[in-house]
């Protein structure tokens, strides 16, 4: 579904991703893991088009994307839930939905399903929808933003570090959702640096180092390698 070949990405002089090459099949969940500076959210940032690539292809399903905007990115289907757990503090749950939903706003009746489906996968969400996004929990708040990425009603969601700050019970539930999902057809790419968490729930896996592909393979022979196991799964 998505292929990326010989990827470089700079921010002004520095290279941040060099010779990066990962493919994604339909249906999977693909992980990739590093350290912070790695460059695993400059991969989805280029991936969106909100970084530019210097050098290499990105494709979805065989049509390239690395000179699209990304809107235009957005408009083929693919999500991206950014670090960070970016709500818009000031306008309620169903607005920040509601935001998620823009490129589908003049289909009414498809909206309403798509938020109806939201909240019945997420009733926190629901009991709130009236509430401002800024006073939810942070287990609440990363609900919202992988909510909002779901009613553009993609084949492909991209996901940034979702574990990021949240307590391990919070962190445990955002995983089996995003199991679930992809058990309901939907492919994801999950950068995390929580590995053992997203080697868990993944197919394959791809190990990020100095901005290379450092190490890459299914994710239960990578959960058993000595340098995943010492370097990125505490020992």
């Amino acid at each position: 579904m998505l292929e990326i070949t010989d990827l470089d990405v700079a921010y002004g002089p520095l290279t941040i991703l060099r010779g990066v090459s990962l493919v994604v099949a339909r249906g999977e969940i693909v992980a990739v893991i590093g350290s912070n500076g790695a460059g695993k959210s400059t991969l989805l940032r280029a991936i969106s088009g909100l970084t530019r690539v210097l050098r290499g292809s990105i494709a979805l399903e065989g049509r390239r994307l690395e000179r699209l905007r990304p809107e235009a990115v957005a408009a083929l289907g693919v999500a991206h839930v950014p670090q960070g757990r970016q709500v818009i503090p000031d306008l309620s749950v169903e607005d920040n939905l509601r935001l998620g939903a823009w490129r589908l706003r003049s289909d009414g009746a498809r909206v309403a399903r798509l938020l109806a489906r939201e909240y019945a996968r997420f009733p926190r969400l629901a009991e709130r929808r009236t509430q401002l996004a800024g006073s939810l929990s942070g287990g609440e708040q990363q609900m919202l933003v992988i909510a909002r990425g779901l009613v553009m009603d993609p084949g492909f969601i991209m996901m940034d570090e979702p574990s990021l700050g949240l307590a391990p019970i919070a962190v445990d539930e955002i995983m089996e959702t995003i199991r679930r999902l992809n058990e309901e057809g939907l492919t994801v790419l999950l950068v995390e640096q929580a590995a053992a968490y997203a080697l868990a729930i993944a197919d394959r896996g791809y190990v990020l180092k100095n901005g290379e592909v450092f190490l890459s393979g299914p994710a239960a022979q990578l959960r058993d390698d000595e340098r995943v196991v010492h370097g990125y799964l505490g020992g």
